[in-house]
């Protein structure tokens, strides 16, 4: 195939990191995904805990404007997003690979050798998958009601997050030429099979 770069953007639960790394495994390619995360803040030599506590959260971007001093200091989480934004251009100009999130549709806007996809699923599904997998909460007293406010809360910290950096609406924008619902066709190893073959077809050599 020809280098490519598939942009995954992804709702809270719909299991868009795990479909990434399923595709990855498949084309024989990297996975990137919060690892961009600890790439960003080797290079910034930023301390890791005391910036990223949430995933894509508005939160770390409130916080650091407690960082401005006098002399109009940037923003923190801005470097930190800036450094993203070259890593993710670097990788992009490597080997073919998968990035997962952070806002790769937008850095990578103007590249020919992206596929921009989103995967969605219906808020039912979502909290399903909250109460069956343990990496999406660390409650041991998970109830349907708190899955659905967990839902509710970390679908608008992503939201708002992709708002601040692109400007647009996460999932429905120009940038997406690929929206999928991974509860259509039975969880995330049949929806990665899915993208394997759309990628194949988008990157075949002529």
């Amino acid at each position: 195939m020809k280098h490519f770069v598939i942009a995954i953007g992804r709702e809270f639960g719909s299991g868009g990191a795990e479909i990434g790394k399923l595709l990855a495994k498949k084309l024989g390619v990297r996975c990137y995904d919060r690892t961009l995360i600890d790439m960003a803040v080797e290079k910034t030599g930023f301390v890791k805990d005391c910036l990223v506590q949430e995933d894509e959260s508005m939160t770390v971007l409130r916080k650091s404007l407690l960082s401005i001093g006098s002399t109009g200091t940037p923003l923190i989480a801005d470097e930190l997003m800036h450094a993203e934004c070259d890593i993710i251009r670097q990788l992009a100009d490597g080997d073919s690979c998968i990035i997962v999130g952070r806002c790769a549709d937008y850095v990578l806007e103007d590249r020919d050798d992206v596929m921009n996809v989103f995967i969605w699923a219906p808020d039912d599904y979502r909290i399903q998958r909250i109460l069956n997998d343990p990496t999406l909460n660390t409650d041991q007293t998970m109830t349907k009601e708190k899955a659905a406010r967990l839902l509710r809360k970390k679908s608008s910290q992503r939201a708002g997050y992709y708002k601040y950096v692109t400007g647009d609406e996460m999932g429905i924008n120009k940038r997406n030429q690929l929206r999928i619902n991974s509860a259509a066709f039975g969880g995330s190893e049949t929806t990665a099979s899915v993208l394997e073959a759309a990628v194949r077809l988008r990157f075949a050599e002529n």
